[in-house]
């Protein structure tokens, strides 16, 4: 594996900076996932609803397939727009954090052999460490939202919960 691909995978889990984002999921239930501890602000499963939408993009980016940005820009504020509350069970909390974990997963596992230099049709010819870079970035800015939400509930830091 190059070094920067290294780098970036380390990166991924937090290495040297913060934690996972995985651990950052560890624990939560579905009623902490809907409801929305600080006032006008997001619910878990919201931010994480948003997380996965657009690692699915990046990831299409990332592998050079089609990605309509457009498309999820609109599924992504349509869902932002719904009460959690009305529309998620249990099942359905389960069902995204294990396909945003599997989404993950596969970009870290995608690292052991991508050529990062390798530019991306899809995305104006910049090389995949572009969207590795927007990647992490986007799920660690989201990370600090979902930690917030769980310090407001109690729920963190996870020893002391």
């Amino acid at each position: 594996m190059d070094i920067f691909n290294k780098i970036v995978k380390e990166s991924m889990v937090g290495d040297y900076t913060h934690l996972s984002v995985l651990e950052a999921l560890e624990g939560l239930t579905h009623d902490q996932a809907i409801e929305k501890p600080i006032a006008n602000s997001l619910s878990t499963y919201e931010i994480l609803y948003h997380m996965f939408v657009w690692q699915d993009i990046f990831l299409k980016n990332i592998k050079d397939e089609s990605a309509d940005w457009e498309e999820a820009n609109k599924i992504a504020n349509e869902q932002l727009t719904k009460k959690a509350k009305e529309h998620l069970s249990e099942k359905m909390w389960e069902q995204l954090v294990d396909d945003f974990k599997r989404g993950f997963n596969e970009a870290d596992t995608l690292l052991e052999t991508i050529d990062l230099s390798k530019p991306m049709k899809t995305f104006g010819n910049k090389p995949t460490l572009k969207m590795y870079c927007i990647l992490n970035q986007h799920n660690s800015y989201h990370m600090g939202q979902i930690i917030k939400n769980r310090v407001a509930q109690g729920t963190w830091p996870l020893n002391e919960a």
